[in-house]
């Protein structure tokens, strides 16, 4: 695990029948190496006989854990509140780690947990999409408001008498180009084997 940056693991292979104790084995391996562990629940309610069983392969492995991707209904399938307090009854308590709770299309919510604790605590809820597509329907252009089977010409002759020509866009080349980042190397580890 040493030359890996990041071990992504899922909870649809965490069921026993499907490779629990791998799961459990790459998750502390991992963290003993000093990589990185993220893992998203994706709870099913068709892999878990009670949430008591879910909650316990989830604590399993959560320990390792240093991102966390929940859902509601993940956590409802665990049988635990949707919320960040529901997250950290699955984390040990003195664990450190930053969780993501999404709640559908209604909002996400991001927090720091440090030894056990919440110490930061922020919610975004995405914008209605009426909003997004009200805010291109807003701007004229002659290339949304032509006809179809109209030309380029055409629309450049619109653009100069409109005057509303859009800027190009100017790209500069720098003397001093800064060098690309190494790649870094990820491993996801989320189909049964």
């Amino acid at each position: 695990m040493a030359p890996y940056q990041w071990v992504h693991l899922e909870g649809v292979t965490l069921p026993a029948e499907v490779n629990q104790t791998a799961v459990r084995r790459l998750a502390e391996a991992a963290a003993e190496n000093g990589t990185g562990v993220s893992f998203d629940l994706n709870g099913r309610t068709n892999q878990w006989s009670a949430p008591d069983a879910y909650r316990q392969a989830l604590r399993d492995v959560l320990q390792h854990c240093d991102l966390i991707f929940a859902g509601a209904d993940d956590l409802a399938v665990a049988g635990l509140d949707p919320t960040p307090a529901g997250l950290l009854e699955l984390l040990p308590s003195d664990h450190s780690a930053t969780a993501f709770i999404t709640d559908g299309a209604a909002e996400t919510t991001a927090i720091t947990v440090d030894d056990g604790a919440i110490t930061a605590h922020a919610t975004a809820t995405p914008p209605a999409a009426t909003v997004a597509t009200a805010a291109g329907a807003a701007t004229r252009s002659p290339v949304r408001s032509s006809p179809r089977g109209t030309t380029v010409s055409r629309i450049s002759k619109r653009w100069r008498r409109s005057g509303t020509r859009p800027a190009r866009p100017r790209f500069r080349r720098s003397a001093r180009s800064t060098p690309t980042p190494p790649a870094r190397r990820i491993v996801r580890f989320d189909r049964a084997v």
